[in-house]
């Protein structure tokens, strides 16, 4: 018993030694614990850890709980840093702590509690010079191009319509009572540009939290989250408006931008769990990892296997406590490592490429396919030219899959509210299913580019006629003795003048429309009901186009 507690100490003592060798530069640790036991958390008062709204969402979404939604045992987390190491985060999923250590004998004393599992190094050394990971935007003109509709999207129209997102906006889904966690390095000016001026007065801003530095304060440090933010939650029409303006939002810290360190996938799991106390519907998240400063501790392409990396089996614990999380791919297509990021590799993980304006494949956008041979990237959006606000209220194009990331996700959150007892695997499958190459992807596009407007009549359970012209798909129930509806492709946005006419060629019925480029409508015929039983024509004018089709009162 003495030589193997003698031979253990010994091991520990040659590891703690070589990780603490300064070519290795190591001085933070996740230190893993073997379990929960004599936790003061119970399952059966889950209001102390977890907020209404999420016990909410998980009773509604059919989400059961479990042990790893018991935070870590405080009386472990207080052993640790008896040692003297500083506690940097605790994470209840992966029931571990991030710390630093000053010394090899607290490493050590840390390896002698008996519940303690093992450790990893996940330095986060401070630079001498500060270089940026993120792309920065570039400036460029724009129009109100389509200041004729109800919604004037200004700059950001093009990415919108393009995924038939402003079909949904039109008919009132614009993410009223949705809760969006954004992950990000930072929301500098959050506070203060116009873009977010309906977001903070109508106190749409629910939660903060910078786990990088232990504080509530994120508007500081890197502009990239407010970059992304601003192509969900900005409302400034003629100008810019997001894809989610009148959802809620998290504002979380993970990412330290001036290195590529592991404790960042560390901080993302601790805010994945945040989000999901406080009943987050979406992670939004413009982050990834492949390759870190030091490469000791880069991933390779065998670790895209949605299962591997610390931050994945987090996103992937997101997804089981029924959360949607939508993830960028990464800008890695035309680099050497070419393939996507981790999260963007998770199964239950919705990752997102990047496409041009013209709905072309972005080359920075990364590849798939996932390691164990599945499809990714999910779906794309534009990410070349993107539109955002930067952190001093001037609109802007952006490059990267950091902007088609909540592009999706703010569209996710529209899609979601239509029907929000559905499940983050049913909002997910109704995206892709609703997408340009669903019948045929690939590792480029993924399914391709959603059509938000047919997702929504698929979550709905409805079926979508294929269609790439304008015209009347169908009307139904027909013959009908009560309401009766029109299904209206339309390809083009423009307004529809409908007029229902008896087999007399009289006039009988009349009312008008609005709908927007590749939507699908369903119209009720108004006053229906009230007419005599026979045939009628149903008439459609737009300009100089007409469209036709019969129905029967019985």
């Amino acid at each position: 018993m003495v030589m193997k507690k003698m031979s253990r100490w010994l091991n520990l003592l040659v590891f703690a030694v070589s990780v603490l060798d300064p070519a290795f530069g190591a001085t933070q640790y996740v230190v893993r614990f073997a379990d929960k036991a004599g936790t003061p958390y119970s399952l059966a008062a889950p209001s102390v850890f977890l907020s209404g709204r999420s016990l909410q969402n998980r009773t509604m979404r059919g989400v059961a709980l479990a042990e790893n939604d018991l935070p870590v045992n405080p009386a472990y987390v207080q052993a640790v840093a008896t040692t003297g190491a500083q506690i940097l985060g605790r994470s209840k999923w992966l029931n571990a702590v991030a710390v630093s250590i000053s010394d090899t004998a607290q490493l050590i004393a840390i390896h002698q509690l008996a519940f303690v599992l093992g450790s990893e190094p996940v330095n986060r050394p401070i630079p001498a010079s500060v270089e940026e990971k993120f792309e920065e935007p570039f400036d460029v003109s724009f129009s109100n191009r389509n200041a004729s509709m109800p919604l004037d999207y200004g700059a950001s129209y093009n990415q919108i319509n393009m995924i038939g997102l402003d079909a949904l906006h039109g008919q009132g889904f614009m993410g009223q009572g949705m809760l969006i966690a954004v992950l990000d390095a930072g929301f500098p000016g959050t506070d203060q540009i116009p873009q977010f001026d309906t977001l903070r007065q109508n106190g749409r801003i629910l939660g903060t939290w910078d786990f990088v530095d232990n504080t509530a304060w994120v508007y500081a440090n890197n502009g990239h989250g407010t970059n992304t933010l601003s192509c969900m939650a900005s409302y400034s029409p003629g100008q810019l408006v997001g894809t989610a303006p009148l959802a809620s939002y998290l504002l979380l810290r993970t990412e330290y931008a001036p290195t590529e360190t592991p404790i960042e996938e560390f901080f993302w799991v601790c805010g994945a769990e945040y989000a999901d106390s406080a009943g987050a519907d979406i992670i939004s998240s413009s982050l990834g990892y492949t390759e870190y400063d030091n490469p000791v501790y880069s991933h390779t392409w065998a670790d895209l296997d949605g299962q591997t990396s610390t931050i994945t089996r987090g996103a992937e614990i997101a997804a089981s406590k029924g959360i949607l999380v939508v993830n960028s791919a990464g800008n890695s297509g035309s680099s050497s490592w070419q393939k996507i990021g981790m999260p963007a590799d998770g199964e239950h993980v919705l990752s997102i490429g990047a496409v041009d304006a013209g709905g072309g494949r972005a080359s920075f956008s990364s590849k798939g396919l996932t390691a164990d041979g599945r499809i990714k990237p999910d779906v794309c959006a534009q990410g070349l030219g993107a539109m955002i606000a930067s952190t001093g209220g001037n609109v802007q194009g952006a490059n990267g899959t950091s902007f088609s990331c909540p592009i999706i996700a703010g569209a996710a959150a529209c899609l979601w509210q239509t029907q929000p007892n559905m499940t983050p695997l049913e909002v997910s499958d109704a995206i892709r299913s609703s997408s340009s190459q669903f019948a045929s992807p690939d590792s480029l596009l993924g399914y391709g580019i959603p059509n938000f407007s047919a997702a929504h009549l698929i979550l709905n359970g409805r079926s979508v006629p294929s269609a790439s012209e304008s015209g009347i798909l169908s009307v139904f129930p027909n013959p009908s003795a009560d309401g009766a509806f029109l299904r209206f492709y339309s390809a083009d946005t423009q307004q529809l003048s409908l007029r229902l006419i008896n087999m007399l060629g009289e006039e009988v019925g009349a009312q008008s429309f609005f709908a927007y480029a590749k939507s699908y409508q369903d119209v009720r015929l108004q006053g229906f009901e009230q007419l005599a039983p026979g045939v009628y024509w149903i008439t459609l004018v737009s300009g100089t186009r007409r469209f036709q089709a019969k129905v029967m009162k019985s």
